[in-house]
């Protein structure tokens, strides 16, 4: 038969009853019932095993009512069907003390409310973020005004083959023709010009204030060429005044133009030429003049012999002076 404790007033089951103390408060309870004889007394189970002491192990608190947390174990009446936790009953119905494992942890909370609050706290971060974001983006955010520093990159320098430029290839100096057989190869004194000129005439040189002027004669053809270099510039065109000018200073009278002016062109140099003829001692003369102006300078190139030697055709002394004729500067 179920009794209430005095003290506390819950109701004390058949084997607390029989441990003589309320499970929830310790107070001691008593049956109130007759005596029982050993006979009124339940037969043992013959198959029970033998009684061992439970081992203590941790039970969920929150399972439990709040008076009964606090209690020690007690093994199971072998009429009882549960685990009953009760508070330390008085000194003289305490049962033998149990072995207790040593190391066992405390009882810890068990729930799911830590981990939705992570959670929540882990979607408001991913969520703030998000809109920290789009707003910078939008230029709306409080990071909007905050420009990031931008890596320069270094532009390092490759090497690069510098090709080595090559000397200009040097102009080759002009230079007078080879002179063929019975011929010297003649040089101004200034180096300006040079020609190919009959190894046996003779050479006379004359420097004036205004032209230098170079003679070659022929002692046994009376030919005779004069090459004059003027200070400056000549009017290639008044060739024929030119002749003119040079049959007066032969001693030369009688004379007059047999060809015109004209322009002509031997080798690299084009002249212009004229020619006539004139009386020198009692024998008629043929003179011709070529004339032309180089680097500053006018040069006048005359023929003159007797209309018997007279000759400017190919193969001939003069054809082989003027031919050659070649300006050096």
């Amino acid at each position: 038969m179920a009794i209430r404790c005095a003290t506390c007033g819950r109701e004390v089951i058949h084997a607390a009853q029989e441990l003589g103390y309320c499970p929830s408060c310790g107070t001691a309870v008593g049956a109130e019932r007759a005596p029982a004889s050993s006979a009124a007394i339940a037969p043992p189970i013959v198959d029970a095993p033998p009684f061992v002491p439970a081992v203590s192990r941790p039970i969920d608190p929150y399972a439990m009512p709040a008076a009964l947390t606090s209690a020690p174990f007690l093994t199971p009446d072998s009429g009882e069907s549960e685990h009953l936790a009760m508070a330390s009953p008085p000194a003289e119905l305490a049962p033998p003390s149990m072995p207790t494992l040593p190391g066992l942890p405390p009882p810890r909370r068990r729930g799911n409310a830590g981990l939705a609050v992570g959670i929540v706290l882990v979607l408001l971060a991913i969520a703030s973020g998000g809109a920290l974001y789009i707003a910078n983006n939008r230029n709306l955010g409080p990071l909007s005004s905050i420009t990031p520093p931008i890596a320069q990159a270094t532009a390092t320098s490759m090497p690069t083959a510098t090709a080595t430029p090559l000397p200009p290839t040097p102009t080759p100096a002009p230079t007078v023709p080879p002179a063929p057989t019975g011929f010297t190869t003649f040089t101004s004194g200034d180096g300006s010009y040079g020609m190919n000129v009959p190894t046996a005439w003779t050479h006379k040189n004359t420097n004036g204030s205004d032209a230098v002027m170079d003679s070659f004669a022929s002692t046994a053809t009376n030919e005779y060429v004069l090459c004059t270099e003027s200070a400056t510039t000549i009017t290639p065109d008044s060739i024929a005044t030119y002749l003119q000018n040079f049959v007066t200073g032969y001693n030369g009278g009688g004379f007059h133009i047999t060809k015109s002016a004209s322009s002509v062109t031997i080798g690299p140099n084009t002249w212009e030429t004229a020619q006539g003829s004139f009386q020198s001692g009692g024998q008629g003369q043929s003179v011709v003049g070529y004339a032309i102006n180089q680097n500053g300078h006018g040069y006048i190139l005359i023929y003159a012999a007797p209309v018997t030697s007279f000759n400017t055709g190919n193969g001939s002394d003069f054809n082989q002076i003027v031919t050659s004729f070649t300006f050096l500067q």
